[in-house]
């Protein structure tokens, strides 16, 4: 009997010894990673626990891969980047590498997709024209690097927009069902939602909230008027700078006024009205003249598409509610609006005509290949004269002429060719569908891009990565739909 005890016994801890060094291993990487947390400053201690505690959450998930196509739309437009090394500044100074938290998620859905998914490419005629003309527009901006003065800085902006030909192809091959559509437009209201509101309390407490490991600047903007002394706080969410903030209501603030009419369920689009109201007023206070301009056309442009459908009985209730809130928003910062556009300081008008000026020599110097990808603000006191501008060592305010003298004519002619390809597949397909949820979303995305194009005139957001990878998503999802529509495999 004792034998047999003692012969079980033996087999038991060969079958624990098994387990033994992951015991051992976990015994000592525990300790090591809490003393390696410790070390950290407040912001990696922040992010490390809250990716561990994103992994237990993700880990029991059934539908792994739709959670993370959710967090990659509602974390694009987070200007959130996990910095390796050091980068001083973007536009003048390298000595590191960025990476956006979206493009970390983009990789995690490639790897769910090959895996756990068929490998087979769609690809059609719709597909291979879009992809012609990107692939041009990029191929373009390499060959500009030959110009470069600084090569990192064109290798960090070329690095951008190869991680957006990776998104192409992602939805392009995923975003394929009436699901994904709904995820989208849900996403984005709830994302606008959550931008404005923390907008909204920052200019209600008058500083920022310590978001800083969300994106958020560490000061809130705050912009002095001329002849006056007043200081206007302008907030950025968690954008970083309150033009982008602005931008970023003027690309989806239509698409939820075009939902908020639509012959959606009701609750669908009363989420779309007071997004929409929400957003406004994030929009406003940021106080970009830009992007006030850029959306009051973008919407009067909405109002002439639409035409005498905004006055239909379904949204009657709608438009007046909309109206309410627009005379009540005028009256409460109708001074501060004024005064933000009236005042514009001489030495700010100044250098942004002499950087307007200096790209235009640049063009007119180098009008196939530009100056080099992003070495606008390292080539420029060599077009700038009087070294007005070049005090400044950021880009030229206007994204057209930024690319044309960065990269050369013939890139720009591909972006905005690009560009006018998803506008015109936007608008017909609100032709096409003019009373189904696809048409709706379609005209909203028409008068975004729009007003995005618009406010490009005077800034250069959309060169900022949260921007600029949010822009382009917006025109894939349009792409997407348009070949879509076309299979008639899908009742929109």
């Amino acid at each position: 009997m004792s034998n047999s005890c003692n012969l079980n016994l033996i087999q038991t801890d060969s079958k624990n010894s098994r387990f033994l060094p992951l015991i051992i291993a976990v015994s000592i990487f525990i300790p090591t990673f809490l003393i390696l947390i410790s070390r950290l400053n407040l912001k990696w201690k922040i992010s490390l626990l809250s990716t561990l505690a994103g992994g237990l959450v993700f880990a029991p998930l059934k539908n792994k891969e739709k959670f993370l196509f959710i967090l990659f739309l509602f974390i694009l437009p987070i200007n959130l980047d996990v910095n390796f090394f050091w980068i001083k500044n973007y536009y003048t100074t390298v000595s590191g590498l960025s990476i956006s938290i979206s493009e970390i998620v983009l990789a995690g859905l490639y790897l769910y997709w090959l895996i756990n998914r068929h490998k087979t490419i769609v690809f059609n005629r719709i597909y291979a024209l879009y992809t012609a003309i990107f692939l041009l527009y990029a191929a373009w901006q390499l060959l500009s690097i030959t110009n470069s003065k600084n090569y990192a800085l064109s290798f960090f902006e070329f690095k951008k927009t190869i991680s957006l030909l990776f998104m192409m192809i992602y939805f392009f091959n995923n975003f394929l069902l009436l699901r994904h559509l709904k995820i989208f437009i849900f996403v984005i209201l709830i994302a606008l939602v959550f931008q404005a509101s923390i907008g909204i309390i920052e200019y209600s407490v008058g500083h920022t909230l310590g978001l800083v490991i969300l994106g958020e600047s560490q000061t809130i903007f705050e912009q002095s008027l001329v002849k006056s002394s007043h200081i206007l706080h302008r907030v950025s969410g968690l954008l970083g700078h309150a033009n982008m903030y602005a931008m970023y209501f003027v690309l989806f603030l239509p698409i939820a006024f075009s939902i908020s009419l639509s012959s959606e369920k009701m609750f669908l689009r009363i989420f779309s009205f007071l997004s929409f109201c929400l957003g406004i007023l994030g929009l406003v206070l940021s106080f970009s003249r830009g992007g006030i301009v850029s959306l009051a056309i973008a919407m009067g442009l909405f109002c002439v598409i639409y035409n005498r459908r905004i006055f239909t009985r379904k949204n009657v209730l709608f438009i007046l509610s909309y109206l309410v809130i627009l005379i009540c928003g005028v009256i409460i910062f109708w001074d501060k609006i004024i005064m933000r556009f009236i005042s514009s300081p001489v030495a700010q008008l100044s250098v942004r005509y002499y950087l307007n000026r200096s790209a235009l020599k640049m063009i007119h110097n180098h009008p196939f290949l530009g100056v080099g990808l992003n070495n606008f603000a390292v080539q420029l006191a060599h077009f700038d004269t009087l070294g007005i501008a070049s005090a400044f060592r950021f880009p030229v305010h206007n994204l057209y002429l930024l690319i044309a003298s960065e990269s050369g004519l013939i890139c720009l002619f591909f972006f905005l060719v690009f560009i006018g390809m998803v506008l015109l597949a936007a608008i017909d397909l609100y032709r096409r569908h003019p009373y189904s949820l696809l048409g709706q979303l379609a005209l909203g995305i028409f008068c975004g891009i729009t007003g995005v194009l618009i406010h490009s005139l005077i800034d250069y957001p959309l060169r900022y990565n949260t921007m600029y990878q949010t822009f382009f998503m917006v025109c894939f999802v349009v792409i997407v739909l348009k070949w879509y529509s076309t299979t008639g495999r899908v009742t929109w």
